[in-house]
């Protein structure tokens, strides 16, 4: 599916749970959580056709913070479409690295990752499967709310 090269993955933080753990038995907000898992909804555009959506999707991420500002990100996730009896499906696996600028409460973050894409679809006509690389590049922010 070409789409899939050109799509951005838009993940709303409304929808997100975001764990963080740290090392020790208490977490304070100066302390560099060791892992980070996040889970939450995601939307796929298509930049070379406008029109061309899918809205129904899911992201995870595991992040490894082996310093203060750098961590190690693997990213799993999956988008689908149903339309004039014709079902769309995408999952991307992708990899790579996070900086962030890490604050008393507010963190932003920077990462790009790298992976593949794997997209289908099938109707009555048939079926079809594609299998691509892929490269994401993402920004997001990290707000602390309490213990």
């Amino acid at each position: 599916m070409a789409h899939a090269l050109n799509g951005v993955r838009l993940s709303a933080a409304g929808c997100a749970i975001v764990l963080s753990l740290g090392t020790g038995s208490g977490y304070a907000q100066d302390e560099t959580p060791k892992y980070e898992l996040y889970g939450g909804y995601a939307f796929v555009r298509d930049l070379g056709d406008p029109g061309t959506n899918l809205p129904v999707g899911w992201s995870t991420s595991f992040a490894w913070n082996p310093a203060r500002s750098l961590g190690v990100v693997l990213d799993v996730g999956g988008n689908y479409k149903s339309e004039a009896g014709v079902d769309f499906n995408q999952h991307a696996f992708l990899a790579g690295v996070r900086y962030s600028l890490r604050g008393s409460s507010v963190t932003p973050y920077f990462e790009a990752l790298g992976g593949v894409i794997r997209g289908s679809g099938s109707g009555p006509g048939g079926s079809a499967t594609e299998t691509d690389f892929a490269v994401q590049g993402g920004a997001g922010l990290g707000v602390y709310f309490g213990d």
